[in-house]
């Protein structure tokens, strides 16, 4: 069953960079202007641009994310502890927020902190 987080970027950050990053983990990739699927074994990865998420979120969540011209991209995967381990490469960047969609927004980097400081940490999960 598909899974989800919500990656928050700004205009610098295209599906193309977002992919590059993804890309060295995957030995397939296959991608379209809008969506990118990556695949490793049993294991996958799909960035899907969708600027409608913005429709989801309330005022005061978009003024804590220090970034101008906000572009939203949903990224779907199959196995959580195959993106645990990867994901942490991938956002700890300046451009990057992460939504786990239980009332976490974090910046890639607080992200990072916190599956370092808390490796049994389930975003997935509300707290």
């Amino acid at each position: 069953m598909p899974q989800s987080v919500v990656f928050i970027t700004d205009e610098s950050m295209s599906i193309d960079k977002l992919k590059s990053k993804f890309e060295p983990y995957f030995e397939h990739c296959f991608s379209s202007e809008s969506r990118v699927v990556l695949k490793s074994g049993g294991n996958y990865v799909t960035i899907n641009a969708d600027n409608d998420i913005i429709e989801h979120y309330e005022q005061a969540e978009l003024e804590e994310i220090a970034l101008k011209n906000l572009r939203f991209y949903l990224i779907e995967f199959n196995d959580f502890i195959f993106l645990k381990k990867i994901l942490p490469l991938v956002v700890d960047d300046s451009r990057i927020w992460i939504d786990n969609d239980h009332g976490d927004i974090l910046h890639g980097s607080q992200f990072v902190n916190r599956v370092k400081q808390y490796p049994r940490w389930d975003w997935r999960t509300v707290e």
